[in-house]
């Protein structure tokens, strides 16, 4: 292996012969005259010839191909040695490939990313990593390319994370490519809160639902009876760069609240979180005011 604007010399040492015999070097297929060529006689009897020549490395080489070429013109044989020369160049920069430079994936759905690099004298060695972790991926090698295909199912601790596409070879400095993802998920759970947990008729009552982190925000609703209810929307910032939404409801309590429900229903374009509360509610006795008086039979039965 060499590299452009290295000098090579090489040396080409025949077996005995008798004649001696014409050497002559080919380098990559056009045939050129040794540096310096001498024949000696053997101590076996016969003649043997001893040349080198000097090759450089040029900046479009790729491979240089030599060959040494002993002709004995009486015998009419030709014996030919052969030498190849791998010339390092480098491959071109990673690039990944197959998906934007930030692309969207959903949480859950299996994905494949591909970084590639072309060219270069040996192909590039690539590798994907999280930070100092690398992952596990699909190298290949093509003509003249080679890639590695990470596969991945992504959730939210993925959002925002930086993965690296390293590649290397001997023939240059380490190149590197950077991706950072956007996860979508869909919020997982919801979770209600009652204030105050006793609930008495003619006070106020506060139902708090919120919603666990998702990408998009999702829509948070309370439903009572199918119909929709309007409450305090607000949002925060998750852990993972999505948002947490909360809906706080608040109603004056009656007597005929007890035992129905309230839904709570989170949803995003990537999917849904639902959860009920069933209501409890204390109250008095009511009797019924008799507006005047009644009147009864004797003998016949009133049921009060």
């Amino acid at each position: 292996e060499a590299r452009t604007g290295d000098v090579l010399t090489f040396e080409c040492i025949t077996s005995d012969s008798n004649p001696p015999v014409d050497v002559w070097w080919v380098v990559d297929g056009r045939a050129i005259q040794g540096n310096y060529t001498r024949t000696l006689g053997s101590e076996a009897g016969g003649w043997y010839t001893r040349t080198n020549i000097t090759v450089t490395i040029g900046p479009r080489d790729t491979v240089k191909n030599i060959q040494c070429q002993a002709i004995n013109q009486a015998v009419k044989l030709t014996k030919v040695a052969q030498h190849t020369i791998g010339v390092l160049y480098p491959f071109e920069a990673p690039r990944i490939i197959g998906s934007s430079s930030s692309p969207s994936l959903v949480g859950g759905q299996q994905e494949r990313i591909r970084c590639s690099a072309q060219g270069g004298y040996p192909l590039a060695s690539l590798k994907w990593f999280r930070r100092d972790l690398e992952l596990l991926s699909e190298y290949s090698q093509g003509d003249n390319h080679a890639s590695a295909v990470l596969t991945l199912t992504p959730n939210m601790t993925d959002n925002g994370a930086v993965l690296r596409c390293l590649a290397s070879s001997k023939a240059t400095e380490p190149k590197e490519e950077t991706i950072r993802l956007s996860v979508k998920y869909a919020p997982t759970s919801v979770r209600i809160k009652i204030s105050p947990q006793s609930l008495k008729e003619g006070t106020e009552a506060t139902l708090e639902c919120e919603s666990s982190e998702s990408n998009p925000p999702s829509t948070v609703v309370w439903v009572h009876k199918s119909i929709p209810l309007t409450g305090q929307v607000t949002t925060a910032h998750g852990s993972y760069g999505g948002k947490v939404t909360r809906n706080v409801l608040k109603f004056r309590v009656k007597t005929e609240d007890d035992g129905s429900v309230f839904t709570c229903k989170s949803q995003n374009d990537i999917g849904e979180a639902i959860d009920a509360v069933t209501m409890s509610i204390a109250y008095a006795p009511h009797f019924p005011d008799v507006s005047r008086p009644v009147e009864l039979v004797e003998g016949s039965s009133l049921l009060v």
